[in-house]
């Protein structure tokens, strides 16, 4: 029987995951880092900025949602410039959830 309170997969595992080939696979790897709630989830979905997939890209904007803070906030002020409408779309979403006024430092610059 399936334990209900399984843990999250590993970090470790999801950054390998974040390499795969295919973008379907990276972005259940994003979804499960958002769930996971960890801090250390936030910088390996901010690198996903340069994911040559924009909905992979989408998804780690929309996923920085989960999280607060300035490091959330260095991250989805590069997505918020990105060259696909629904990226940046998905970061500027994402920016409205953020409640730590010092989020906005990275914004300014």
């Amino acid at each position: 029987m399936a334990d209900i309170f399984e843990d999250f997969a590993d970090l470790d595992e999801l950054a390998g995951d974040l390499r795969a080939a295919d973008p379907g696979q990276r972005r259940i790897a994003v979804l499960a880092l958002r769930d996971s709630g960890d801090p250390a989830a936030i910088q390996l979905i901010g690198d996903l900025a340069t994911d040559p997939d924009p909905g992979v890209r989408s998804e780690a904007a929309a996923a920085l949602a989960a999280f607060d803070g300035v490091e959330t906030a260095g991250h989805l002020a590069t997505y918020l410039v990105d060259e696909d409408h629904e990226v940046a779309q998905a970061a500027a979403q994402s920016l409205t959830e953020l409640k730590q006024s010092a989020a906005a430092a990275p914004l300014l610059a």
